[in-house]
This record gives structure tokens, C-alpha cells and sequence, in this order.
């Protein structure tokens, strides 16, 4: 399936990228509870990066990026399920360098606050109101948001900046997709990212895009099963 939705955006003049993001326990297996035993060595991720990589999908290898990663730094949030501002970055350097696109983030000099609702805490304790330390990263060029944006979890958030490489990307995401946004935001000319489940590819022809990513965390890879390619 994911040959054919590559094969599809191509057909229309456009580069594709898969790229999946490991589940938090992917990466952090060593604070997992024991009973929950070892990381199994074959997953359903590590299969179809496999397929991809026999098929010659192009994909970015997230997975082995955060475990790099995390080496010298943190790259997940400690009471959430998602990455901090310095995995997404991380890995977005990976996704421009897949591109053939010169853009780099740096992520050595950032500052901490505690900005971030995480939601395993607020799972456990919906009343209390409380916030973890983030990392902050100094904006490198303005961007405005199109249209009106609600949240982070809208349906279609545009961005558009006067300050970009001279391209323009279509993204697919989730909830991973948060800390991406103002990121690549300030890199391309103009963003559209969308959140639909399954992926509307319909918005690869209506969109003019030089680049189309398909984002998508592990525990949610039975949905690209779902996709109905045109």
C-alpha cells in the first residue's frame, strides 16, 4: 500500500517520505515496569522498515535517530507519550537531509521551562493542573499561521513565511505533529498539515507542494492499511 501512495505523489510532480515515529517505550524501554518483560527484537516497526527499505520506499529511520539521540540528550518529555521540541528537531534534520534540502536545526543551545501539559499526568490526575519542563529553542525566522488556528490538533493548519527555503511541503501528522509545526513553519515557504484519518490523498493533487511527508507514530501503523490510494 505505502509503494502505491508513493508511487501516486510522484505520478503528480512531488517527492514523497514516510516517516514513523517510535512508540515513547520504543525508545525508553529501561524505565517500562518489568512485568511488562524485554522489547521484543522483531516488531511490527522494524518489519515494514524492512519492506521499505526491500521496496525502495523512502522513509526516515526515527527510531534508530532517537536511540542516537537520547545518547547525549533527552528526547522524549518525562510525563508525556510524545517527543520534546529537541527529538522532533532531531529527527527533522533527517527529514530535510532525506529531502536534499540544506536546512539544519541546531540543538545544542535551548533553555528549560515549564511549559508542557503532559497528558499521561493529566490521564491520572484530570483535576490538578501542572506543567513539565520543555526545551526552548530561540525562533530562527517569523512565520504567520493562515486562516484561524484553535490548537494544535485542528484538522488543517496553514503556515506561510516570507523567510523560507523557496519550497513548500504537504505534511500528514498526529499528535506528534504539535511540536513540528512552528518548526517547519519558519523553514518552508508555505505548510499545510493535515490530521485526517485515514490519509485524504486527494489533498496531494489540490495542494501545490513540492514535498508530501507522511508522519505517523507506532502504535497507530494499522491505519496506513486504511489509506485509499486514487
Amino acid at each position: 500500500k505505502l509503494s502505491d501512495v508513493c508511487e501516486y505523489i510522484e505520478q503528480l510532480g512531488k517527492t514523497p517520505l514516510i516517516m514513523i515515529v517510535p512508540n515513547k517505550n520504543s525508545i525508553y524501554e529501561e524505565y517500562m515496569p518489568m512485568r511488562f518483560g524485554k522489547k521484543a527484537e522483531v516488531t511490527n516497526l522494524t518489519l515494514l522498515q524492512d519492506a521499505m527499505q526491500e521496496k525502495g520506499i523512502p522513509y526516515v529511520d526515527a527510531a534508530f535517530i532517537l536511540e542516537e539521540g537520547k545518547k547525549t540528550d533527552e528526547v522524549y518529555l518525562h510525563q508525556d507519550t510524545h517527543w520534546n521540541n529537541t527529538g522532533a528537531r532531531l529527527v527533522l534534520n533527517e527529514v530535510y537531509k532525506a529531502f536534499g534540502l540544506e536546512n539544519r536545526y541546531e540543538l545544542d543551545h535551548y533553555t528549560v521551562e515549564a511549559v508542557h501539559e503532559p497528558d499521561l499526568y493529566k490521564m491520572l490526575f484530570p483535576t490538578q493542573e501542572y506543567y513539565e519542563n520543555q526545551h526552548i529553542y530561540e525562533q530562527a525566522n517569523d512565520f504567520e499561521y493562515v486562516g484561524r488556528v484553535r490548537s494544535m490538533d485542528d484538522l488543517t493548519i496553514k503556515t506561510s513565511t516570507s523567510q523560507g527555503n523557496g519550497k513548500s511541503i504537504l505534511v500528514y501528522r498526529d499528535s506528534f505533529g504539535r511540536a513540528m509545526i512552528p518548526y517547519m513553519g519558519e523553514v518552508f515557504d508555505q505548510c499545510l498539515f493535515n490530521r485526517s484519518t485515514p490519509y485524504d490523498l486527494s489533498l496531494v493533487e489540490q495542494t501545490e507542494c513540492d514535498y508530501v511527508l507522511l508522519e505517523i507514530v507506532e502504535r497507530n501503523l494499522a491505519d496506513l492499511g486504511e489509506i485509499d490510494v486514487p
